[in-house]
């Protein structure tokens, strides 16, 4: 891919492989095609991170009207992977709700993107000890900041309960964040 990027990291699979969500374009800018949609994928390593091969596409829009960007993955209780990507819509690169794709099979394929009810982006997942996931992500259009959104499957979303959990009073740069999970000590 041209002009790609790569947003939340890596993850590991159970049998040591490794995934890399990435998006970009397969043509640079000022090359004949340049209008193509940015798309994303997933890169992976049997390796350690020494060799990577193009494994899987996350999502793609041939007609280059929808792009998908920033992929967030997560492992759901049930072992298929959910994958959350921003997107915009093409000529005018207005953001839309977040797309997801959901994998059986550890990322080998995927379901068609699906639009959500989150609207926001880059999007950052993690388990959470009691069974539940949290999807963390910016917020870019008043009123701005970080938000935070709560799901018991890693499907379904309780939007009507998203959280403020960073609030910006204007519109300016934002964090783009990552998420850590840890064990308190209870006896502290």
């Amino acid at each position: 891919l041209k002009h790609g990027g790569v947003r939340s990291g890596c993850w590991e699979l159970p049998n040591g492989s490794i995934l890399m969500g990435l998006y970009g374009r397969i043509r640079g800018y000022e090359e004949e095609g340049e209008g193509e949609s940015t798309r994303s994928a997933l890169m992976r390593s049997d390796d350690k991170g020494e060799n990577w091969e193009y494994f899987s596409t996350l999502g793609y829009d041939p007609a280059s009207i929808i792009d998908y960007e920033e992929p967030a993955l997560l492992r759901l209780n049930d072992s298929r992977l959910v994958c959350f990507m921003r997107t915009h819509r093409n000529p005018t690169s207005d953001a839309h709700n977040m797309a997801m794709v959901v994998s059986e099979d550890d990322g080998f394929s995927w379901t068609p993107p699906k639009f959500t009810n989150i609207w926001g982006y880059p999007a950052d997942l993690i388990s959470l000890q009691d069974g539940r996931y949290l999807m963390v992500y910016g917020y870019r259009r008043p009123p701005y900041g970080t938000r935070g959104v709560i799901s018991e499957d890693g499907i379904n979303w309780d939007v009507k309960n998203e959280f403020i959990i960073r609030f910006k009073k204007k519109k300016g740069s934002f964090s783009f964040f990552t998420k850590i999970k840890f064990r308190i000590n209870e006896s502290c």
